[in-house]
């Protein structure tokens, strides 16, 4: 019975988080607004008090909302933190777990490049422009080409328009740079030439409007940086540096 009890108030609060989460998707609570106090939330959705507070604490872990003790709990603005948690924990567990995160970034950035070629505007064009100046002026500086490097892929996603994608690879974002940082090391890798040209050819598809072409390239750009990734993965010391 008591275990009976437990799960009827699992599935109820799940009910009750799903529809204060329907609030959110809908506009009727915004980024910042408080919830409805708890005896509101019992007594619209006629559920007990641990009941609510389970539909609270669900919410909280999944980062929709803030809990803090003695404030009323807000709705957080859109963030990637779980994401980040979640991407690491896959790392940890498996060592497989790096390469399928670069494959997913592959899926990501190859198609928001595409989006990019359509939905471009001119102060993201400009950026570009000066992030592809700054890739060739720092060609045989590392810590300058790997920075510029990633504000480059990252300007990219965000003119992408679609803030899934762009919540996706703030998530990934720490190993998005740590395969940069170790790839780069990596004497075979570093084609300084071919690198610096194939971000160019990036640049100029995307602001010539031209997403097949963009989907093409980007797409070329995780084919060369994949076996080095295989090669990372399949030494589990330089995997260890991660963490």
């Amino acid at each position: 019975m008591v275990a009976a009890r437990i799960s009827d108030r699992r599935r109820l609060s799940s009910i009750v988080a799903q529809e204060i989460t329907k609030w959110i998707i809908n506009g009727t609570l915004k980024a910042g607004d408080a919830l409805p106090p708890e005896a509101e939330i019992v007594r619209q959705f006629n559920v007990s008090k641990p009941t609510a507070r389970e539909a609270i604490d669900h919410l909280s872990v999944m980062g929709i909302v803030k809990v803090q003790q003695g404030k009323q709990t807000t709705v957080n603005p859109l963030n990637s933190l779980v994401l980040e948690d979640f991407f690491r924990y896959a790392v940890q567990t498996y060592p497989e777990g790096l390469y399928d995160i670069v494959e997913l970034r592959r899926g990501l950035e190859t198609e928001a490049a595409a989006l990019a070629a359509e939905r471009i505007t001119d102060d993201e064009v400009q950026l570009l422009k000066s992030l592809a100046e700054r890739l060739r002026t720092g060609l045989h500086s590392p810590a300058e080409w790997l920075s510029t490097d990633y504000e480059f892929h990252a300007a990219i996603v965000r003119a992408s328009k679609n803030k899934l994608i762009l919540q996706t690879f703030n998530g990934i974002s720490e190993h998005v740079r740590y395969v940069q940082r170790v790839c780069h090391m990596q004497r075979d890798m570093r084609v300084p030439d071919y690198n610096l040209r194939l971000h160019e050819k990036l640049a100029e598809a995307i602001i010539a409007g031209d997403p097949a072409r963009t989907r093409a390239l980007m797409f070329e750009h995780f084919g060369y940086v994949l076996p080095f990734v295989a090669a990372i993965v399949s030494d589990k010391s330089r995997l260890s540096e991660m963490f």
